[in-house]
C-alpha cells in the first residue's frame, strides 16, 4: 500500500453521474490533502481525467489553480505532457530543498546547516493559508519544529509567534509555555526565500524550532487532573 508521503501527484478519473466540474472538485480535494502530507513541496499537481476532457490542478498555500481542456486540442495535450514531466522533475519553485522526504514516513530537515533526522508529522493544518505543519524530531533539545507560510508586511519582518514567545519569557521563563530555540525564514542555498503567490497574496515560509513539547490541555481526562496540571503550572513545577 502506497502512503501519501510517497505520492508525487494524484489523479481523479471520471465517475458516472458526476459532471466535469464535480470531478475536478474531487481532484482538488485529493490534491489539497497531498499538499498537507508533503511539507517538502511548495506546491503539488493533480489531474482529473475523463474521455472528453481533463483538468490540470495546482495547489499551494495561496490558492487552488485549475484549468479544464479538451483532448482534441493539440496545444492542450502538449501542456499535459509538460505537466506530467513536472511530476517527476518539478521546478525549483515547487520544492523546499531544506526538507528531504525519506519515503518511509520520516523527513530530514536541514536548518542552516543543522540536520534534524527522523522527523515525523505531528499535525498538518489547512493546506490553504498558513499551511501550518508541526514535526516531532525525537531530539531532546529540540523536540518540535513548526513551519508556516505567512503573509508578512515587509521583507525581513519579525515572525509574530517567535516574537510573542520571546516577550512571554522576556523577564524569566514562564511555566507551561514553550520556548523558542531558533526561528527564521526558510531559504534555499542561493539565499532566495521559499515562497508562493505574488504581490498581496505572497506567502513566505518560516520555521520555528521549539525547546519544549507537551500534550494539549483539552486531552486531560478528568477535572481533577486538569486542576492539578493548572496548579503545577502556576507553581512553576
Amino acid at each position: 500500500m502506497v502512503s501519501w508521503v510517497e505520492m508525487e501527484a494524484v489523479v481523479e478519473f471520471h465517475s458516472v453521474g458526476l459532471t466535469t466540474l464535480e470531478g475536478t472538485k474531487q481532484g482538488v480535494a485529493y490534491t489539497s490533502y497531498l499538499l498537507q502530507q508533503r511539507p517538502d513541496r511548495v506546491a503539488v499537481i493533480g489531474l482529473y481525467i475523463s474521455s472528453r476532457d481533463f483538468s490540470l490542478i495546482l495547489v499551494d498555500a495561496t490558492d487552488v489553480y485549475y484549468t479544464t481542456l479538451l483532448w482534441d486540442s493539440e496545444s492542450a495535450r502538449k501542456l499535459l505532457l509538460r505537466v506530467l514531466y513536472y511530476i517527476n522533475d518539478p521546478p525549483e519553485s515547487m520544492m523546499d530543498p531544506t526538507i528531504i522526504n525519506k519515503k518511509d514516513g520520516t523527513f530530514t530537515i536541514n536548518d542552516n546547516g543543522e540536520d534534524y533526522e527522523g522527523c515525523t508529522l505531528l499535525s498538518c493544518g489547512h493546506p490553504i493559508g498558513r499551511r501550518t505543519v508541526v514535526f516531532r524530531t525525537g531530539i531532546f533539545s529540540a523536540p518540535v519544529v513548526k513551519e508556516q507560510y505567512l503573509r508578512l508586511p515587509a521583507a525581513g519582518a519579525e515572525i509574530p509567534e517567535a516574537t510573542i514567545l520571546g516577550v512571554v519569557h522576556g523577564c524569566e521563563e514562564m511555566p507551561g509555555v514553550v520556548r523558542v530555540l531558533k526561528s527564521g525564514y526558510v531559504k534555499r542555498a542561493n539565499g532566495t526565500s521559499i515562497e508562493c503567490g505574488k504581490d498581496g497574496r505572497r506567502r513566505q515560509k518560516v520555521r520555528i524550532v521549539l525547546q519544549d513539547t507537551g500534550d494539549l490541555f483539552m486531552t486531560i481526562q478528568t477535572p481533577y487532573d486538569a486542576l492539578v496540571t493548572a496548579w503545577d503550572a502556576l507553581e512553576g513545577e
